[in-house]
């Protein structure tokens, strides 16, 4: 574009869902800063693009990863791992939350 180098950032946002238009605009904003200041400062031009993939498409070490806020959540970032659990997992939450819905 112009003459100027390129670079495209894709983010895929997986843990959570920006489901209003509000959350969805303050999202690309809050990126769209952070990413200027190291990007645009440098004299390139930039895109971003922000994917939620189905959540039912995701494993962490072989382990769909749990609901948000759940307790099996609390303990996978206490401990900083995946690891079986019991419950909800985040393609169910999504599934019952947002229904109709497919990504999450």
């Amino acid at each position: 574009m112009n003459g100027k180098p390129f670079v495209r950032i894709v983010s895929q946002h997986l843990a959570r869902t920006a489901t209003e238009p509000a959350q969805r605009e303050d999202l690309m904003k809050r990126l769209d800063a952070t990413l200027e200041e190291h990007i645009k400062s440098k004299g390139c031009e930039y895109e971003i693009h922000v994917e939620e993939p189905p959540a039912d498409l995701w494993l962490m070490s072989g382990n769909v990863p749990p609901a948000p806020g759940s307790e099996a959540e609390k303990k996978w970032m206490e401990l900083d791992k995946a690891e079986p659990y019991e419950g909800q997992t985040i393609a169910e939450y999504f599934q019952q939350t947002y229904p109709g819905r497919i990504a999450g």
